[in-house]
């Protein structure tokens, strides 16, 4: 197995993923826009875990019928240079800046705690000047994220297709410079848990026309749908090093032969992805990592070479997810891929190896707010160990231990930095003699020997949720 065949694995992984996994679904009638609506979404405040999660879901349901979003890390550089600060029911300073990076409306979400729990304010505000056409304070309970979700999309639809935002077919209408004559005036206002505070209300007056009901009564058959249950995409980029490998041969009478040998810390590259299947709690996850190696072996009176070569870690498996607060616990299955590979030698002291080991574990993660800590065991048995082109014995077979833990802060809603670490632990043992070449050949018998690989590795991540 070649670095080119695993590199093509992963690209023929990846292209099934976007054109299978990801493939627009089904919203109703209506397939993913490519026409932008000149929507902007901003989620503010005390953004608990469920709060985030809920403001990823409205992000791709809304994004799916009503094209791009505006960006909001412009709409908050305009803000910045307006010079409007933490005042949040200042809706002109809020529209103008929506105007800067041409943006027809804003939905403007912010999450504050209160002694009951946390609420989320919603208010849809019109960017041509700075109108409140929606207005509600809904209670957000943990792990209500899709339902949450669900319920902004809805009203945010009904709103906008007031507005005349969508045609009859449910299409967006695409965002233009020109200014709009509203269909109506005044906002939508409806508080689930208390009044609303005087300084949020529209000064205008209130349209009297009531909301459709959760089950789209009312509503024209038109308007599309939320898809309930977002997938949710995680991926990690990460260098850093290899900071302690042993390699050591051993038989009964030998602690350590000269065959082992241990690594100097070396540069390392991660790639790590998970999709999770929301509906069914289940998902696909994936790990791979390169760093390559040189080696010294001294030969007594012929000198010396220096081999060098790589090492490749893989893991494919599935996860299933158990939610208990803020920790999600779960399970996990699936398998690890090993691959050693070294140059040739004139005397094959040093070996290529492959190894493939079914797993079987459980991981942990815990979410803070604007962090997230994680850690995971695997245990497995490795049924496949080959090496080339000589051997260290016959059916190399044994139990192997995989830990793993990291934390990650988050700058944004989508991108987080932090640091990753992973130790294993792999215990091989062969029947009959080696055919290797032992330096020096002071050791007359190595036969059934045992073979203990101990690695830790640790990388500094960037990681990006969609």
């Amino acid at each position: 197995m070649t670095v080119t065949n695993l590199t093509m694995g992963f690209v023929v992984l990846a292209t099934t993923y976007f054109s299978v996994v990801r493939a627009p679904c089904a919203w109703g009638q209506n397939p993913p826009s490519p026409v932008s609506a000149g929507l902007l979404v901003t989620v503010r405040g005390d953004r608990t875990p469920t709060v985030r999660k809920a403001g990823r879901h409205i992000r791709r349901q809304l994004a799916n019928v009503l094209g791009p979003l505006r960006s909001s890390s412009a709409w908050r550089r305009a803000l910045a240079k307006l010079g409007a600060r933490a005042e949040h029911h200042d809706t002109s300073n809020i529209a103008r800046a929506a105007r800067v990076v041409g943006a027809r409306h804003v939905l403007d979400l912010r999450a504050t705690k209160q002694a009951t729990g946390t609420n989320l304010i919603i208010r849809l505000i019109r960017a041509v000047d700075g109108q409140i056409l929606v207005y509600e304070e809904l209670p957000v309970p943990r792990e209500a994220d899709v339902a949450v979700a669900d319920h902004v999309f809805r009203v945010t639809i009904e709103a906008l297709a007031k507005e005349g935002v969508l045609a009859a077919d449910g299409t967006p209408l695409a965002a233009s410079d020109e200014t709009k004559t509203p269909l109506f005036e005044g906002a939508l206002t409806r508080t689930s848990t208390a009044v609303a505070d005087s300084a949020w209300v529209s000064t205008s007056t209130t349209h009297s026309e009531p909301m459709a009901s959760a089950s789209g009564e009312g509503m024209s058959n038109a308007l599309p749908v939320a898809r309930p249950y977002p997938d949710t995409f995680d991926l990690t980029l990460g260098l850093g090093s290899g900071l302690y490998r042993d390699y050591r041969v051993s038989t009964e009478a030998i602690d350590r032969s000269r065959l082992s040998h241990r690594a100097s810390p070396v540069p390392l590259f991660r790639v790590a992805a998970r999709v999770m299947l929301d509906e069914l709690n289940l998902g696909l996850r994936a790990n791979f990592e390169f760093r390559t190696q040189r080696y010294t072996i001294q030969l007594g009176e012929a000198g010396e070479i220096d081999p060098q070569g790589y090492l490749i870690d893989l893991e494919l498996g599935l996860i299933y997810r158990l939610r208990w607060g803020r920790v999600d616990i779960m399970p996990r299955a699936g398998v690890r891929l090993n691959v050693s590979s070294v140059d040739d030698q004139e005397f094959p002291i040093l070996v290529s190896a492959t190894a493939v080991t079914p797993t079987l574990g459980i991981g942990l993660l815990w979410q803070g707010d604007g962090w997230d800590a994680r850690a995971a065991a695997d245990v497995g048995w490795t049924a496949v160990y080959e090496e080339r082109p000589r051997t260290t014995g016959e059916r190399g077979q044994g139990p192997g231990l995989l830990f793993r833990s990291g934390l990650t802060f988050w700058l944004t809603e989508e991108l987080g930095v932090g640091l990753d670490t992973a130790l294993s632990v792999d215990v091989l043992s062969f029947d009959g003699a080696l055919t290797r070449t032992v330096p020096n050949a002071e050791e007359p018998d190595l036969s059934d020997a045992n073979l203990t690989i101990i690695d830790w590795r640790a990388t500094a991540s960037a990681r990006i949720r969609l």
